[in-house]
């Protein structure tokens, strides 16, 4: 198959296995060295990705507005240095089991704030016991 425009076939070597990686550009302005930096970097940007995909759940876009996406983008980043810091915090690793921890302590600190606004005693919560009927 014949090409309709110019392409750059560029071959780089893996520092640390030696491995010959191909990339193939149709950008003519940028070194062989600056194209081979932007795919590593491209692939940093997928790897960040699928974290907050598969571990944050940003999955769907409840907006498809730029500024709506920065805004959910951000509270998601908030949300992944908040649970970083509580991992290191309580000495924790892996991502499902302390997002549980932290959330539920968080669930339960909101409500007893709740409960404190309200004027309520936040020390009956302990004596409360769901009705399973």
């Amino acid at each position: 198959m014949k090409a309709h425009y110019l392409v750059r076939r560029i071959e780089a070597r893996r520092r640390d296995t030696g491995e010959v990686l191909v990339f193939v550009t149709n950008t003519a302005d940028l070194s062989a060295e600056e194209v081979t930096l932007l795919y590593k970097r491209r692939w940093d940007v997928e790897v960040f990705f699928r974290f907050i995909k598969g571990l944050l759940n940003f999955r769907h876009l409840a907006n498809r507005s730029q500024n709506g996406i920065r805004v959910v983008l951000y509270v998601t980043l908030t949300a992944a240095v908040l649970l970083e810091a509580y991992k290191r915090h309580h000495g924790l690793s892996g991502y499902k089991i302390p997002m549980q921890k932290m959330a539920t302590e968080l669930e339960e600190a909101l409500i007893k704030q709740l409960i404190m606004w309200c004027g309520g005693d936040t020390n009956l919560l302990n004596t409360l016991t769901l009705d399973s009927s």
